[in-house]
């Protein structure tokens, strides 16, 4: 019965290994002390394998499987060579302690795990004010947009002026069309921003 239990401690461990993105090392040991499974990346040291016997009554996965408490540890680097740290965790089946899981991952891991975990918060906090400064640009195209069509505006009243004056109005009509120029650039001007705006904000939400 204990040995179906640890079997499907196995199992789990087997699908949970593919889901975390930290490299650990995993064992499962029995009563006896012996490991009935091991998963470790090739970075940690520690040679013993599936079947291996731990001899040592005062190691702690003995104690574990003795008092039912848990035990967190850190292993010094000059132990090893590596600085890790882990826990060993009892197994129960029906009330009955019927074998231990010890997990490990070295601190270095841990360290650059969270260090990237920080790198993408900064890219989140970077994208955010991104967003936020082309949320003011937008503001300032559209008051560009409202003095395009004030210029159109006064292109319009210039060359009605220019039409009422007739010959001598002809400095209207060049003033006229000059602003009216004036007013095809900028609206053509806020048309590309507005475009390029739009591309930025679009890439912006696919990131996030």
């Amino acid at each position: 019965m204990r040995q179906e239990k640890l079997e499907q401690i196995i199992e789990g461990i087997k699908i949970t290994n593919g889901l975390v993105t930290k490299e650990m090392g995993i064992s499962i040991f029995d009563l006896d002390g012996t490991v009935i499974y091991v998963s470790k990346p090739k970075s940690m040291p520690g040679n013993f394998e599936k079947g291996y016997k731990h001899e040592d009554k005062n190691d702690a996965i003995f104690k574990v499987m003795a008092t039912g408490k848990p035990m967190f540890s850190e292993v010094p680097k000059e132990l090893f060579g590596v600085a890790m740290e882990g826990n060993v965790l009892p197994v129960y089946d029906e009330g009955k302690i019927v074998g231990c899981v010890a997990s490990a991952i070295i601190k270095s891991q841990e360290e650059e795990f969270v260090k990237k975990n920080k790198v993408i918060e900064e890219i989140h906090q970077s994208i955010n004010k991104l967003e936020d400064s082309v949320s003011g640009v937008y503001g300032v195209v559209e008051s560009i947009k409202k003095n395009t069509s004030s210029i159109k505006m006064l292109a319009l009243n210039a060359s009605i002026e220019a039409a009422r004056a007739g010959e001598y109005g002809r400095g209207f009509t060049i003033v006229a069309h000059e602003m009216g120029k004036l007013s095809q650039m900028s609206s053509e001007s806020v048309e590309g921003i507005n475009d390029t705006l739009n591309d930025i904000t679009k890439s912006i939400r696919e990131t996030t």
